[in-house]
Order: C-alpha cells, then structure tokens, then sequence
C-alpha cells in the first residue's frame, strides 16, 4: 500500500511542476542561521541590513538580471562594493551593491539596505527588525485576513468557493451552471473573470464545457463545448483547450488554442490518436482522487515564449512537445521532478516515515538549494496533496488527504492555508470534501 501511495504522490507532483513564480514575501522572522559571524566580515569595511520584506538578491546590477535568491527583512549581508553610478527605479533613488550572503556573491538595490560600518552596529540595526517582526506575527491574522480573503477559493462538491470571511469560516458560492460540476479552473492575468471547466455529474472522463464566470456582474457565459481539460497562460493571455473525439471506432486527442482577447476564434493545433483507453476505474480511489484534485490525469501546458505545448495524456508515460505553427510534435521522456518551486532559492519537498505505531507520517519540508539548508515545516497524518503559492508568495494553500477515510468515492480532502512566516497551518475548510486550492490576484492588480 505505501508503494501505490508513493507512486501516486511522485506522478502528482511531476505535474504540478513548471509554476513559474516571482513575488515577494512578508513578515519574515530573523534566524539565527541568516546572521553572519563576525570572523566571516573582519575583512570588510562595510556590512547590509536588509531593510524591506524578501529583498531580491540577484546576479547582476540590473533589475532585469536574474534573482538569485530573496533576502528576508533583518539579514546581515556583506558589502563587496558600491557601484559608481546612482540609479532612479521608480520613486527610489540609490547605489547598486554588490554583497555576499552564505558564500554567494550578488547585487542589491541600496535603497532596500542599511550601511553600518561594523558589524555589531549591523547586528544592533537588525534588531529593530526582528522586533518589528514579532509584532506583526503576533498581528498575523489581520495580514492573513487581507491576503486570504476575496482571493482564496477551493472547490468542494464541484462548486466554486471563494472565502470572504477566514476568521469565520465564510465562502461565498459563486453560482456558476446550476446542473453541471465544476472539474477545473483558472484565473485570467487581469482577473476580471474566472474560466472553468463544468461538466455532468458522474461524467468525469467525459468531455465538458468551458464558461467564464464576471466577478463584476455574475453571469455565466459559454466559450466552447468539448472541453475534456484545459490551461490557461496568463502572460499570453491564452487557454489550451484538450478533448476527446471518437471517429471510426478510433480515439483522438485534440489540442486548440483560444486568445483571450478573440474568444469566438479557436484555432486547431493537433489530433494525436489515442493508443488505448484512459478511463478510470470508480474503484480506484488513488486516481479518482488524484483526478478530482488535478482536474483531469493529462497534463497540459504552454511554454514560456508561446512556441510550444507539452501535453502528456493519462495513458502514456512520454510527453508530447507540440508546435504552435504547425502542430507537428514528438515525443520525451519528460524528467521527473518530485518538487513544488516556490521562488528561484526555496522549494517544497515531501517525505514519509513511520511513527511508533507503524503508522504513515508526511513531512513538508522547506529546502533552500542555495545553502542546502532544510526545514520541517509540518508533519502530518494526511497528506499534502496539492500546492498552490499565493501573489505575494507568503503562503501556500494546501489541500491535506485522508488516506484512510472514503467519502462518495474520493479520499476525504480539506482546505488549509501554510504560512510561510510562522510556518503555522490555518484550516479554511475541514468539512473532508473540500480540493484544489488557488488564488486569484485580484487585490494586487
């Protein structure tokens, strides 16, 4: 049984993979680990207190430049040098400085540092941080009440939930159609609509519909029958569109593309035959849960630059890279990755054990690929099935399973919300059949 369920975590994640993300990230504490070691700075003139909540520390003097990783609020960094040229970016004015933070050499913007001439004037200037950070911890609920609300939704019962009210526990139903489950959904780069997926109930392996829902005057509006799964990129403003097509006796994948801008337009991309069924057993509660929470077993995405779509159907075990000109495509062997990215430096991994009783413990653990350094954030019973970073990457919506109880079919499933900071879970829904959290960035346009 622990075999199935590794096995059923490891496809999961692969699919969650290639989030592309990059925010900033509040009310961080100072550890000990962040603050460097007076032998390590003799050498230097001058040492950096960050001044500002998840500083990007980035490879060149640039803010195009790519970040290396993100320094938190209170951290004590290493001045190389202090570039010679003063700098507007936005309303801030300052000089570059090249620093060094765990043996890793980078830019930052000076406006966001303190300049101490020692560093035990350094180590002294960070403690108005640290305080300050236990304060606003001790406040988190008033932070984790903007952020959360208006912005967290979940599905339970194939209905769409968008929390107004954490501290009571109150989601509003957006009345999507009536008599059709909700099976998936995205948000839009301005976030004026919702998309989704619908579907009969008890249909799943079947086709849909796909509807956007206007948050300014609730209505429903049709954009395409035949929807088995979708995806949207919100760069390009574009949603992938998957359906299954019987013809002759034969099964077929078909791939379209509709901008978002032009929704009566849909362009064809291509048909891939199917090499056998990719129906799910009811009996299967790993997959029908595993389905209910992804959307559907496929995997569907668009590259970055909007050149190519990697589709992996539920059947197979190679990936399809398919070009957006011609539709021409091949296949891969897609490399597995069991982690959940949450910025260029920090990642999210999961592991299980055995407690005293023989029984299956999952631990989140919070890795840092730069240091090396891990942390065991959570350890659980029910395991952390599905990820989702929120706009300003200061918490994850998580969806925690119950392995051992069945509800209707699925594996019971609730709603929590993981704080980055305090590294505290806030349950959002536990009613056991609430799945597949997201967030809208609605408040931060």
């Amino acid at each position: 049984m622990i075999k199935k369920h590794k096995l059923f975590i490891l496809f999961f994640i692969t699919i969650l993979i290639l989030l592309p993300i990059s925010c900033k990230k509040n009310n961080i504490n100072l550890n000990k680990e962040n603050i460097l070691k007076a032998e390590e700075i003799k050498k230097s003139e001058k040492v950096g207190v960050v001044n500002v909540d998840r500083l990007r520390f980035r490879s060149d003097n640039d803010i195009h430049s790519k970040t290396l990783r993100y320094l938190d609020k209170g951290t004590i960094v290493l001045i190389i040098m202090k570039d010679n040229m003063r700098v507007k970016i936005g309303e801030m004015e300052g000089y570059w400085y090249q620093i060094e933070f765990e043996g890793i050499t980078g830019w930052a913007f000076g406006f966001f540092l303190d300049v101490y001439s020692s560093y035990d004037s350094a180590k002294i200037g960070a403690r108005k941080y640290i305080e300050s950070s236990d304060k606003e911890n001790n406040n988190i609920d008033l932070f984790l009440e903007y952020i959360v609300n208006k912005n967290f939704f979940f599905l339970s019962n194939g209905k769409i939930n968008q929390v107004i009210d954490v501290r009571e526990k109150k989601t509003n139903i957006l009345k999507t159609i009536s008599d059709l489950e909700v099976i998936d959904y995205f948000f839009s780069n301005n976030s004026t609509n919702l998309y989704y997926i619908a579907k009969r109930s008890n249909h799943f392996d079947d086709n849909g519909n796909l509807y956007y829902y206007s948050f300014e005057n609730k209505t429903n509006n049709l954009i395409t029958k035949n929807v088995f799964a979708a995806d949207i990129n919100e760069k390009k403003d574009i949603i992938l569109i998957l359906s299954k097509q019987k013809s002759f006796n034969k099964h077929y994948w078909i791939i379209k593309l509709i901008n978002l801008e032009e929704q009566t337009k849909i362009n064809d991309i291509t048909k891939i035959q199917q090499n056998k069924s990719s129906e799910i057993s009811e009996n299967d509660t790993f997959s029908m849960t595993l389905s209910r929470e992804l959307g559907s077993f496929s995997y569907l995405k668009l590259d970055e630059e909007g050149n190519f779509i990697y589709f992996k159907p539920p059947e197979e075990n190679l990936t399809y890279i398919i070009s957006i000109v011609n539709g021409e495509y091949i296949q891969v062997e897609k490399e597995q990755d069991t982690n959940f990215k949450i910025d260029s430096s920090q990642f999210i991994s999961i592991n299980s054990e055995e407690d005293n009783t023989g029984k299956i413990i999952y631990n989140i653990i919070l890795n840092d690929k730069f240091s090396g350094k891990q942390k065991e954030i959570i350890s659980s019973k029910f395991y952390p099935l599905n990820f989702s970073i929120s706009p300003k990457k200061n918490y994850l919506g998580i969806t925690m399973v119950d392995l051992d109880t069945i509800i209707n079919k699925y594996f019971s499933s609730s709603v929590y919300v993981l704080s980055l900071s305090t590294y505290s879970l806030i349950d959002i829904s536990t009613e056991s059949k609430s799945y597949q959290p997201k967030w809208s960035n609605r408040l931060f346009k």
